[in-house]
Parts: C-alpha cells; structure tokens; sequence
C-alpha cells in the first residue's frame, strides 16, 4: 500500500497446482467430486523495505554459560531481541579469554535473520577440553546498516577437580612414605648407635679388668 510504513514487510506467494479438485479455468471452481485430494502448495517468501525513518535497535537478553565445568566443551547461549522496523541478520562473534588476559579462542557464529519486534536464541561451543583457571567470555552481535553494536560479557570456571584430587592423593601417599621410610632409617640408625655404645662399654670393662688383673 502507499501508505505502508518505513521498514521491513514481508508477504508469502503462494503457488498451487491447478486441478479438476482446486480449480478450473481462470481459477473458476470446479465441479465438486468425492474423492479425497492433497492439493500441493509451494511458498515464496518477498521480503519489501520502505525506506524512510527507519528504527534500528536490538539488545541482548542473556548470555549464559555454566559457572564452572571440570572439562570442555563449554556450551553457551545467548538471546537477540530485535526492536528495529527491519530484520537484521547480525555477524556475531565470542572472544574467549584466560586469567592473564591472552585470547583462547575466537568463535564466530552462523548469522542467521531475526525478524522486527522478535527475539531468537543462539547457541555455541568452546571447543577446548582442558583448562584451569577463570575464563572470560566477550560477546559482541553488531547489527544495522549503520555500523551499531551490543555486547555482553560471562565469567566461568574451568577446574580438573578430579585430577587434582587424585594428584593430591598420589602427593598425600608419597608424602607419607617418604616419612616412614625416614623414620625407619633414623629407628635404625639409633639402633646401631645403641650397639655401638653398649660394645665401647664392654671393651672398657674388658679393658679395666685386665688392668686391675696385672
């Protein structure tokens, strides 16, 4: 229409095989029969922008991921909402960083269409199995025919708790060990200082009865 508002329209043809059951001539009905027919139909879809003042405004609704995992992959989601006049269709990407700020991973994620006044959900994974240590996850989902962009940021964890714990144990068992055979070492020691002690005291008495015998 002429009066159609600035922004995105969207209409569906649809194309349907002409049979004796859906239809003669010129689209005229045909004549009714009883048996059941499946009447095929393939759509189009036409998608019309009206230019004007056109709105462009979308914002993230959540970003999440779990707040700490033993191992990879990390799963993470994230929701768009769209509240421009037209569709946008964002190349979105997630910087993964460590503690020390260094980059563990870029990902880029399929852009798909979000239509005006809708909100779609995005899923991902970081593909890294071991780590340690806090993460930081940058989302960044630019949008628009004018350069804008959101962001959004995430902080997760990433501890081998089971390997540490069994290091740990393995440390523990060494550790002990070690003291045990120390202790026995020094027990033995002090038995043969003992030995020693009590031979040195026979041959100085042996020693002095010989001098007393003269």
């Amino acid at each position: 229409p002429k009066d159609a508002l600035p922004g995105g329209h969207y209409a569906v043809i649809l194309h349907t095989v002409a049979t004796p059951q859906t239809g003669g001539k010129k689209g005229q009905p045909a004549q009714a029969q009883t048996a059941s027919v499946v009447s095929p139909k393939v759509g189009t879809l036409v998608y019309v922008t009206v230019e004007g003042d056109v709105r462009e405004e979308a914002f993230i609704r959540s970003f999440t991921a779990p707040s700490w995992v033993e191992f990879g992959p990390v799963d993470m989601k994230y929701t768009v909402e769209n509240l421009s006049d037209i569709h946008i269709t964002p190349q979105t990407s997630i910087v993964v960083k460590n503690i020390f700020g260094r980059i563990v991973d870029t990902i880029a994620i399929e852009p798909l269409n979000i239509f005006p006044y809708s909100t779609r959900g995005f899923t991902t994974t970081l593909d890294k199995v071991w780590g340690f240590g806090p993460y930081r996850a940058f989302l960044t989902v630019p949008y628009g025919t004018s350069g804008k962009m959101v962001r959004a940021s995430l902080m997760f964890w990433m501890i081998p708790y089971t390997l540490i714990l069994a290091a740990l144990v393995i440390l523990a068992a060494l550790l002990a060990i070690g003291i045990a055979v120390r202790r026995h070492i020094e027990h033995r020691s002090n038995l043969s200082t003992k030995r020693i002690e009590v031979l040195e005291e026979r041959i100085h008495e042996l020693e002095g009865k010989k001098q007393d015998g003269k």
